[in-house]
């Protein structure tokens, strides 16, 4: 089943498909998926979905995966978010995430346009040494890091330019496709090869975008989940985004 009616904005959870073991649900930005420690506190989507599907609540899922919540999207990033419909279904889905068999597409718009298609960046991310709310690329064996080094890896292609003022810079849309799944991965990556998304104060790229709506820091779109046997439909390009042919790639 998909285009489920249950949709409320940040109130109650936009169903995007469903099947026997999973659901997924469309994340406006703005809303977290979780609470800092993993929980379904106020105001998650986590919370929402556990309103809109009570049963949920007596299953027991782990701690960090309330609600049966298959992975995180940053607050600002809208798009799929993948809940499993019981704990039983839980691990062999996780494990879809674990051992990398799931390539997660996304689009979003930088603020430079690098002038290449393409670029598959495979530079490892670790925890900034002071920082808590970022991560560095590993440049060398001597980049400053807390932590260990995670092993990463990010294909972008270019689609085209981006509806926002000259004021944003460049602004170009493009995909972005993980099977890893690092904290800001997408937005680390994008910021050391020169092209940070507009509005990502963290990675250097300046102010919030121009009329941008509210919850909208970047723009980040988490839009097709493809591979281990699951058949999710992509998801659409979010309403507002400034993107100047709506056509543009979502699958």
């Amino acid at each position: 089943m998909d285009g489920s009616t249950i949709d409320g904005g940040l109130g109650s959870p936009r169903l995007h498909y469903e099947d026997d073991v999973l659901r997924v649900v469309l994340k406006p930005a703005g809303q977290p998926v979780l609470g800092p420690s993993g929980e379904a506190s106020a105001g998650t989507l986590a919370a929402a979905v556990l309103a809109a599907w009570p049963a949920l609540e007596a299953e027991p899922f782990p701690l960090g995966f309330a609600a049966g919540a298959l992975h995180r999207l940053d607050t600002s990033t809208s798009g799929m978010v993948l809940f499993a419909r019981s704990a039983a279904s839980l691990g062999p889905l996780r494990a879809l995430f674990a051992e990398h068999k799931l390539r997660k597409r996304y689009l979003l718009i930088a603020r430079r346009d690098p002038g290449w298609p393409s670029h598959r960046i495979g530079l490892a991310l670790a925890h900034h040494p002071q920082k808590r709310d970022r991560m560095v690329v590993q440049r060398g064996e001597s980049t400053p890091h807390r932590g260990r080094w995670l092993p990463a890896e990010t294909l972008f292609r270019r689609i085209g330019p981006a509806a926002l003022p000259a004021e944003d810079g460049q602004p170009t849309l493009f995909s972005a496709e993980i099977r890893t799944g690092v904290m800001h991965q997408i937005r680390a990556h994008a910021a050391f090869l020169g092209m940070p998304l507009v509005g990502d104060r963290r990675y250097g790229g300046g102010p919030a975008p121009s009329g941008a709506a509210a919850g909208v820091e970047f723009f980040l779109h988490h839009t097709a989940v493809i591979g281990g046997g699951l058949q999710i439909p992509a998801a659409p390009v979010p309403q507002g985004w400034p993107v100047a042919a709506q056509g543009s790639e979502t699958a």
